[in-house]
């Protein structure tokens, strides 16, 4: 989990539009991978989230599947999940990433 200052730090940047997606309580999952490119600080709000809930996930289940992955491993994760597929759910993408890191 080196990444995790990372992300804490992006989180701590990314101002207003984490305040409007934290309104959904669960985050920015019903935005597309479109959505989620149109400018820098989505971008860092919407993989911000995305690594929070594949670190949640990887927190409920028995087996370390994040041991050696670093962020750059989740954003190109992301970044493979969302090519060719604007209309792809942030969820989606997310469900995707933890699929691939938990079957390596």
């Amino acid at each position: 989990m080196k990444w995790l200052p990372i992300m804490a730090a992006l989180a701590f940047l990314c101002g207003a539009e984490r305040a409007q997606s934290a309104q959904t309580l669960i985050g920015p999952t019903m935005r597309t991978c479109e959505d989620f490119s149109a400018d820098k600080t989505r971008v860092i709000v919407t993989t911000t989230w995305i690594a929070g809930y594949v670190s949640g996930v990887n927190a409920m289940t028995p087996s370390d599947f994040l041991k050696g992955v670093d962020l750059d491993d989740v954003l190109k994760s992301v970044a493979e999940s969302c090519q060719g597929h604007p209309d792809k759910t942030i969820l989606a993408v997310a469900r995707d990433v933890v699929a691939k890191f938990q079957k390596e």
